[in-house]
């Protein structure tokens, strides 16, 4: 016994030595729960849950919160850009200038295939100028330099504003000290309604 032991410790490893000597308890068998029973379980938890004590809020249909903001027409909130065999769409007020003679590109072409701007932007380069604006600027919370105006409306090209080499819509700058005053002039209204 002691030779056969020695010589399976050479030949097996150790934890197949260790799953030979162990014996293994009998499983043990329980009954299946029947249909009734778990009917029973699943009514009884459906009865304890927090969710049936909740009540629901009643939402105004004019006020719906599902209706609102509801996703938009991508054709409808994009522009085209069409030449040769290629389209593609770019947001609406990305494009900062059109000179007479590409205004025929900036429409949907039957035929083309459309392409995403990363793939349409290199082989347009001769036509397309891109700009690169700040998040402020495209918010239209900061204006352009006078210089970079200047040379959009000079530009022989298409001018596209990008934001990291995508093209963002960019929208109108509005100086915010020309807006407070006519707030001030409202309110001076309503003081003077007030007496």
């Amino acid at each position: 016994m002691r030779k056969t032991l020695s010589i399976l410790h050479i030949m097996l490893p150790p934890f197949m030595l260790m799953a030979a000597s162990h014996t293994y308890a009998q499983p043990q068998f329980r009954d299946a729960a029947t249909s009734d029973e778990l009917a029973k379980r699943a009514r009884q938890a459906s009865i304890n849950s927090p969710l049936g004590k909740l009540n629901p809020k009643q939402i105004d249909p004019q006020n719906d919160p599902t209706k609102v903001n509801q996703p938009q027409d991508l054709i409808a909130t994009s522009d085209f850009l069409s030449f040769g065999q290629l389209s593609t769409l770019i947001p609406k007020r990305s494009i900062l200038h059109i000179p007479q003679k590409y205004q025929n590109r900036m429409k949907f072409v039957r035929g083309t295939r459309i392409v995403t701007w990363p793939n349409f932007y290199p082989a347009n380069r001769g036509w397309i100028k891109t700009i690169e604006v700040t998040r402020e600027q495209a918010q239209g919370k900061e204006p352009f330099d006078e210089k970079v105006a200047q040379n959009l409306a000079r530009s022989s090209n298409v001018v596209v504003a990008v934001y990291q080499n995508g093209p963002i819509s960019v929208l109108p700058y509005k100086d915010p000290e020309a807006a407070e005053p006519q707030v001030e002039e409202k309110n001076k209204t309503t003081e003077e309604i007030k007496k």
